[in-house]
């Protein structure tokens, strides 16, 4: 059980290693409007905020930040909780954070779905191995109940 928290909590420290990584990002590539017309027009931008400046520098921390916990969040819990279901509850939230930064694509947040989609993928990985390794060890359990009777 011991692989499987250190997985989640691999997840989650690569979750807040992709939002501080996209905080180098130009804005300019996550934005439309910066395609369209040229220009830096995205709500909570800093004044004088270009097209061609970093994510961080535009837009500030708290979008990254959120980012980070929204992506973060549920393999953490998961890590702590150490239980199949709470495992699985992971696929599914990270599920949705897919279908929120795909619903956004115009905006910054169209890099939560690229984050999202490969923690998901990972989730499932993990979450099957959690699921197979609880198995074996409760068919050890059975046995030894089996031959200690």
């Amino acid at each position: 059980m011991r692989a499987i928290r250190v997985a989640w909590l691999a997840m989650a420290v690569a979750a807040v290693g992709y939002a501080v990584a996209c905080g180098f990002m130009p804005v300019g590539e996550v934005t439309v409007s910066c395609g369209k017309s040229g220009e830096l027009s995205v709500a909570g931008a800093h004044a004088g905020a270009t097209c061609e400046d970093s994510i961080f520098a535009a837009l500030g921390p708290r979008r990254l930040i959120e980012m980070g916990v929204l992506l973060a969040s549920p393999p953490l819990i998961a890590a702590v909780a150490l239980r199949v279901w709470v495992s699985w509850l992971v696929v599914p939230a990270m599920a949705v954070l897919v279908f929120v930064g795909v619903a956004n694509w115009a905006d910054f947040w169209l890099l939560l779905s690229f984050g999202a989609l490969v923690l998901l993928v990972a989730s499932i990985v993990v979450a099957t191995a959690h699921l197979a390794v609880r198995a074996r060890r409760d068919s050890h359990r059975a046995r030894g109940a089996a031959a200690g009777m």
